[in-house]
């Protein structure tokens, strides 16, 4: 088995796993059997680490993506490409050549010049750390486009969404994805909105695409980064644009 040793929860469990080989992995704790010895981001937030299998040094291995989870990501797929006995050229290749995946802090165009990146984010705790990697890198302001998943998640995780949302330098709200439920009554992007407001965030609410495109056409510019976050239907705004960027 290969486990996080940074993740608390799976470690508390590991003692109990008994005739099976465990392996440890970690970017902060270099008693692990793999684990990240140094890395720096580079000017885009994509990253160049070196990491230690068993005590053998893999060096200057460039990772496309960004985000801190992506040193875990491919940690363990240099330990299942080791235990593959896949030499260290090869490995590096790969993670080099690695695009990702679609709808994780994926690029779909620009406005302004502002890059803007789609990401499947839609719990608070994914939002906050999408939202912290790129005011990491971001040279101007992030704002953030948001479509809440569902009414019930919605109104579970209300006061976190504030939380975190209340801190981004703007805010925009797409309505609810319903998915398969049916509106339960004061549970509203409108009224989410009007909560980040009132405690002290910046948000609007936008109805449409059409609306989401007009504010952050006349807010944005070159140095920012909109997120564009959620899954729902919020992932058709690529369409969108792309026929805005046409016209």
């Amino acid at each position: 088995m290969i486990v996080n040793k940074d993740d608390e929860s799976v470690m508390s469990i590991t003692s109990k796993i008994k005739n099976r080989k465990v392996i440890t992995y970690s970017i902060e704790d270099r008693l692990a059997d793999v684990y990240i010895s140094s890395y720096r981001k580079l000017y885009d937030g994509k990253m160049v680490f070196d990491c230690v299998y068993f005590g053998q040094l893999i060096s200057e291995i460039y990772l496309p993506l960004v985000g801190k989870h992506n040193l875990y990501n491919a940690l363990v797929s240099i330990i299942v490409a080791k235990l593959f006995t896949i030499d260290d050229y090869k490995l590096r290749q790969a993670i080099a050549s690695f695009e990702g995946v679609a709808r994780r802090y994926e690029y779909i165009g620009n406005i302004n010049g502002a890059s803007v990146i789609h990401d499947y984010a839609h719990h608070p705790d994914e939002i906050s750390a999408v939202i912290n990697e790129s005011n990491s890198i971001c040279e101007g302001n992030v704002f953030v486009v948001f479509q809440p998943h569902t009414y019930s998640r919605t109104k579970t995780l209300w006061n976190e969404f504030v939380d975190v949302l209340k801190k981004v330098y703007r805010t925009i709200v797409y309505p609810i994805y319903s998915a398969r439920e049916y509106p339960i009554e004061g549970i509203t992007s409108y009224d989410l909105c009007k909560d980040i407001c009132d405690n002290g965030g910046a948000c609007y609410y936008a109805p449409d695409f059409e609306s989401v495109y007009e504010m952050l056409n006349r807010l944005v510019t070159q140095k920012d980064i909109v997120l564009v976050l959620g899954a729902g239907d919020i992932v058709d705004f690529t369409k969108y644009l792309l026929i805005q960027k046409e016209c």
